[in-house]
């Protein structure tokens, strides 16, 4: 979404696609960032891993590039807004907002 700041983690290569959303996650850390997402985007969180959005919920401690934050609010939201699908060929980790995420794997190339 417009605003995000994407970091790839070591400095990979990555790209952006800008696609069209409906369904969104908007959540504001202790330390006060926030990052509006999709619902299925891929979040790490300090205890259970990879988590999507969705499923995240107040004071659940997320990876941050300084260390563990706590979610203060978290609220989902309908609207039509265009995403950021970063696609990276490998390390696939990039901060978001300097919350650490997971990107979209591109497909593997078929042959001809």
């Amino acid at each position: 979404m417009s605003g995000t700041e994407i970091l790839p983690v070591g400095d990979l290569d990555y790209s952006l696609e800008v696609l069209p959303e409906f369904n969104w996650v908007s959540m504001t850390l202790e330390d006060g960032r926030s990052l509006n997402c999709t619902a299925d985007h891929p979040i790490y969180h300090a205890l259970a891993g990879k988590v999507r959005a969705d499923h995240l919920a107040v004071g659940d401690l997320l990876i941050t590039d300084v260390g563990e934050m706590p979610i203060k609010s978290i609220c989902r939201i309908q609207r039509k807004c265009s995403k950021y699908k970063v696609a990276m060929l490998k390390g696939h980790l990039f901060w978001a907002n300097g919350i650490l995420s997971h990107n979209v794997k591109p497909a593997p190339s078929r042959g001809p």
